[in-house]
């Protein structure tokens, strides 16, 4: 098959905006994921820093929550000076 030059103009046009926006995504992928782990060792220091061994069970759960919505409600109620059992639910709400 014989390609016209508007048809590979096009074609790699197609490509080329294809990767741009594969990089994009993966930007803001990578974004997030920062914040996701930023937040989560925020949350782990002030846990430790607050309640020292009573929240080591409660640290392994928070480390495997990757949900940014999740983390930052659970670092708001820290801020906000809510007890251990406060968090421990909203931990087990997720």
């Amino acid at each position: 098959m014989i390609e016209s030059y508007g048809y590979r103009l096009i074609k790699e046009e197609g490509f080329a905006e294809g990767i741009i926006e594969g990089e994009i995504k993966g930007e803001i992928k990578g974004e997030i994921r920062g914040k996701i782990e930023g937040l989560r060792d925020g949350i782990l220091l002030a846990l430790d820093f607050r309640y020292g061994e009573e929240a080591k069970n409660l640290a392994h759960t928070i480390k495997q929550i990757d949900s940014l919505d999740i983390l930052t409600d659970i670092y708001h109620a820290l801020r906000e000076k809510n007890g251990l059992e406060c968090i421990e639910k909203m931990v087990k709400m997720e």
